[in-house]
């Protein structure tokens, strides 16, 4: 009896399943993926090494949009034909605290599905299995919102079979009548509009030739983009920069192209030891988590590879930037991409970096939203897509991006 328990443990260890969602942004579409064994939560389809069992992988990762929406979570298959299919299936779940920063305690489906509630959870039967479904209302909270959740059958010889652990991660409204200005300048023209962003982060730029200027510089192969004050986004080609086009813009910055507002994102910047200073904020207007760091030395050079190490990791909405010196030719540069390891090295870099450039012409740079400065080659923007940066000094009449 003994030695038939523990086969039966054994084989309820390896047994991986799929969890397919369906109905992100509408009801019964077909989403993604998601894997798990008893006591080992794996979420990847390779095969399970049995002396690893007990090691514990990442939940899968699933997405919606901020609309009202049912999220259906199916089993299609089990791999070990000698485990059956559950006949029902236990939920436990928590939600996040914006607040706290973290996970509260475990629930039950029953203790949450009350009228004030965002989310209710239940389980269903479908052709004689068990299905989970997830309802989520309109999310206006101007947050995002996220659910942790654990699937697990009836208990067997004492023991719970996990089958999987997956986060919902539904993003916040945006409002669609927030109108927003833009202005650009590119071969020594400057271009101006006002422009929106929906749900699913697709700009509308309400000036035809603006609109027309992005399409452009989306279809080149190298374009450089440079933030020299707080309200103009410079674009510039291989010609450009070797030309030094960035030193006469500028020279050219005139009062009214500089930050008038309060020193917003400054807050740690102390002026008296640091010659230059950055300002990384997890939400617009400077709010949320932040990682500051001020440069004391013109030879220093703050490189991070990998956000990930001090949880920024596509995070970031708000940037603030400072040059604390009189030298007309130095100047305070801050590069970001939006892919770790500088994007991996890579040569061919321009579609995925931008450059924020504080000098003595304008020594404080703020970028108050994100969502404001679209990427190039992309119709998304950078806000929460920073994955490594470089902070150091650069000669405003030399390559910048070459340090």
């Amino acid at each position: 009896m003994i030695d038939r328990v523990n086969t039966l443990l054994i084989l309820g260890a390896i047994a991986l399943f799929s969890l397919f969602m369906t109905g992100c942004g509408k009801d019964d579409d077909l989403v993604g993926e998601i894997f798990g064994v008893w006591q080992c939560l794996r979420f990847t389809d390779a095969e399970v090494d049995i002396d690893d069992m007990y090691k514990r992988g990442n939940p899968e990762e699933i997405l919606c949009s901020a609309d009202s929406q049912t999220i259906t979570l199916k089993i299609i298959s089990i791999t070990d034909p000698e485990v059956p299919y559950p006949s029902r299936l236990h939920l436990e779940f928590t939600e996040w605290d914006n607040e706290k920063s973290d996970w509260i305690s475990f629930h039950l489906p029953s203790e949450v599905n009350q009228p004030d509630d965002f989310y209710h959870m239940w389980t269903e039967m479908e052709d004689g299995r068990p299905v989970i479904k997830v309802s989520l209302t309109m999310n206006d909270t101007g947050e995002e919102r996220k659910i942790r959740v654990m699937a697990q059958s009836d208990k067997i010889y004492y023991h719970f079979l996990i089958y999987g652990e997956f986060i919902i991660y539904q993003s916040p409204k945006i409002q669609e009548s927030q109108t927003f200005s833009l202005r650009a300048k590119y071969k020594g023209k400057v271009y101006t509009t006002e422009a929106q962003i929906d749900n699913n982060g697709k700009y509308t730029f309400f000036d035809p030739e603006y609109d027309h200027l992005m399409n452009y510089l989306d279809a080149q192969e190298d374009v450089n983009m440079l933030i020299l004050d707080s309200n103009t986004i410079y674009y510039y080609d291989k010609e450009d920069i070797i030309s030094q086009k960035p030193y006469e813009d500028a020279m050219s910055i005139s009062e009214d192209m500089i930050m008038t507002t309060r020193a917003t994102g400054f807050e740690d910047f102390d002026s008296s030891s640091c010659l230059g200073y950055m300002g990384l904020y997890q939400h617009e207007n400077f709010q949320g988590e932040k990682y500051t760091k001020g440069l004391r030395d013109f030879h220093i050079t703050w490189n991070l590879s990998n956000l990930k190490y001090f949880s920024m990791n596509d995070k970031i909405s708000s940037i603030a930037l400072a040059y604390n010196d009189d030298n007309p030719r130095v100047c305070t540069v801050l590069t970001i991409w939006d892919d770790i390891d500088f994007n991996y090295g890579d040569d061919y870099r321009s579609k995925h970096r931008i450059s924020f450039v504080a000098s003595k012409y304008a020594s404080r740079l703020i970028c108050e939203n994100l969502k404001k400065i679209k990427k190039i080659g992309s119709s998304s923007s950078w806000n929460d897509c920073i994955s490594s940066i470089s902070l150091h000094f650069g000669y405003l009449d030399s390559l910048l991006l070459d340090y």
